[in-house]
């Protein structure tokens, strides 16, 4: 379960830029899903589940389910009642909503599926086993990170595709992964290796979306230590595009980092901290407390972006996903 908890934590994670008018938070405590409001009032147990992902309009809560033949992948609607299974896979991670809600991508197996939410109708099924999936913010297009393997650290490039017509390559260095499509750019981690470090290091860059305006957001600005960490990793970016929220995530940590980006700038909330989402003017972050390992006992809390004060939402709870 660590590792999974890993590979949630630098990709379920980018789903929320928050903003919606009637807040809401899903969460895990134990192998049950739930919902509430976004200062933790009002909570209501919706069903039994892993990894919860609510849409961008609070309407859905799409979640995986142990079953005897892998993991199911369920949606449901936020208010209660039956859920139905859109996928069996064997791998959980990388899951996403469209900003208008209206459409699901996810990883199964090695294919990209692209679902229509209503219908729960595939749409398209892409050969490509993913590192990151992510809508652009018209909800038209999907960016992801291709792969031909499901080996975290095997060569993947980026990759943006629109229905009806082919996957276009952005990269070619096989070595980009966990893509953000925001309103000004395609953030994204490439791996790099310096100083002949026995473990990969990782850079923050920024692409446009037709592969023009390449550019690095970080120069190793954020520590990594002699570990196996995945990071930095986009989680959230505020709309005005100056505020970057980033996961430094391995076997032994668990990072949440504010990256001002007019500054480069990047400081720690604290140790321990799992990132989960950002306000849209980035005043604040929702963030996970003691890591991700799953035996641990987490809450959820509201960090301002300035001081880092803390303010706790809900107790005995992982996973949040917050449309506000």
């Amino acid at each position: 379960m660590r590792s999974i908890g890993v590979f949630l934590t630098a990709v379920v994670a980018t789903l929320a830029l928050a903003g919606t008018a009637d807040a809401r938070i899903a969460f895990q405590r134990g192998d049950r899903i739930y919902v509430a409001r976004d200062d933790g009032s009002g909570v209501k147990r919706l069903t039994r589940g892993h990894f919860p992902v609510l849409s961008p309009d609070g309407r859905w809560v799409a979640f995986y389910r142990t079953a005897s033949r892998g993991l199911e992948l369920r949606l449901m609607r936020a208010t209660g009642g039956a859920s139905k299974r859109i996928a069996l896979t064997s791998e959980g991670g990388h899951l996403t909503f469209s900003p208008d809600s209206k459409r699901l991508a996810m990883m199964v197996r090695y294919e990209v599926w692209l679902v229509d939410v209503a219908s729960r109708r595939k749409l398209a099924r892409l050969p490509y086993s993913a590192r990151g999936l992510s809508f652009s913010p018209d909800s038209q297009s999907l960016v992801f990170a291709g792969s031909e393997s499901l080996k975290i650290d095997d060569p993947s490039d980026l990759f943006t595709f629109r229905l009806g017509e082919p996957p276009h390559q952005l990269t070619r260095d096989g070595r980009s992964r966990w893509p953000l499509w925001t309103s000004q750019g395609i953030v994204f981690t490439q791996q790099t290796v310096r100083g002949g470090g026995k473990f990969p290091l990782y850079e923050l860059w920024e692409t446009q979306a037709d592969g023009t305006g390449l550019r690095a957001l970080t120069n190793q600005s954020v520590p990594i230590t002699d570990d196996i960490t995945y990071g930095p990793a986009p989680v959230a970016r505020s709309l005005d595009g100056s505020r970057l929220l980033i996961s430094v995530a391995g076997q032994s940590r668990d990072d949440a980092y504010a990256l001002d980006l007019t500054t480069g700038a990047a400081r720690p909330f604290g140790e321990g901290l799992v990132p989960l989402a950002l306000s849209r003017d980035g005043a604040s972050a929702l963030l996970q407390t003691r890591g991700s390992d799953p035996t641990d006992q987490h809450s959820l809390v509201r960090a301002d972006w300035l001081t880092g004060t803390r303010t706790t939402l809900i107790r005995n709870a992982m996973w949040g996903s917050w449309t506000g």
